[in-house]
């Protein structure tokens, strides 16, 4: 598949849009419907899994990892369905098991998360404070042990807990959507993690084509074409933090936004990945 220039501005990305199909046509409205409902039903699942947990596991760690292993199968389930009807296609380059870290993605999509979640099962997720709001979610960020956004202190301070501890931290560091055909402009939270821990980084370049489920669309609104998405794992790296944390934490961050940048801009994603035939 090759990446054509959208247009003159540099910073637009390379996007290859796929062709509309009389199939993707006459199934969108239905499956993509069908995807809400199931979304919904699997929230429902992982608390009732939850609350059984409650009852069969004595240890609150044991009961976290049995907990999102479950919604990491559900993950892939609701990946596999989009894929099996053709009207959605996700392909994974370099896709692996990532050990102890923090995960650093960005943001097109409100499903990225949950993509990134099919393939590492273990891992902890840095989640939007709004979802608190909503008592289903509240409940799901607790016993899941995740953790929220919504106060910057605390999450940099908890989230600097978990990473000495050992487990794998995934942010986005946009700490919002992506506007189409726009580049991310990351923040500086994630450099801080890294400053104050020296936790390893693994990049996770998300690629996608079309405007569904983006910052400007209403989620909602069915795509007219099949959506691709293209999720490579880069190689991990660790960062030199030096005596200036102020200056690691810029520096960190300006190397992170230019990688993901030279990646999206020159069509890396989508000259290399072709998606499986649906």
């Amino acid at each position: 598949m090759s990446g054509k220039t959208t247009g003159p501005d540099s910073d637009c990305l390379a996007i290859n849009q796929p062709r509309e199909t009389l199939r993707s046509r006459l199934l969108s409205p239905p499956v993509f419907t069908m995807a809400y409902v199931l979304f919904a039903m699997g929230c429902c699942a992982t608390m009732a899994f939850a609350a059984w947990l409650q009852y069969r596991e004595s240890e609150a760690a044991a009961r976290i990892t049995r907990l999102r292993a479950f919604v990491s199968r559900l993950c892939r389930w609701y990946l596999e369905y989009h894929s099996f009807l053709g009207v959605v296609s996700i392909a994974f380059l370099h896709q692996r098991r990532l050990g102890p870290g923090l995960i650093v993605a960005n943001h097109p999509s409100l499903v990225d998360a949950l993509w990134i979640l099919a393939t590492q099962p273990h891992a902890c997720c840095v989640l939007k404070g709004d979802l608190q709001n909503s008592w289903l979610f509240r409940y799901l960020v607790t016993e899941l042990n995740y953790v929220s956004n919504s106060d910057p202190e605390r999450l940099l301070a908890e989230g600097s807990e978990r990473l000495r501890n050992g487990e794998t931290l995934l942010v986005f560091p946009e700490a919002t959507r992506t506007e189409p055909r726009a580049l991310p402009e990351f923040r500086l939270g994630a450099a801080e993690l890294v400053v104050r821990t020296g936790a390893c980084v693994h990049p996770v370049v998300i690629f996608k084509t079309g405007s569904y489920l983006s910052k400007s669309r209403a989620w909602y609104k069915f795509p007219r074409r099949v959506v691709h998405w293209w999720i490579g794992f880069s190689p991990s790296t660790r960062f030199e933090i030096g005596e200036s944390p102020r200056q690691a934490r810029r520096q960190i961050t300006a190397d992170l936004q230019r990688y993901f940048h030279q990646r999206l801009r020159a069509g890396v994603v989508a000259q290399e990945w072709e998606p499986a035939e649906n």
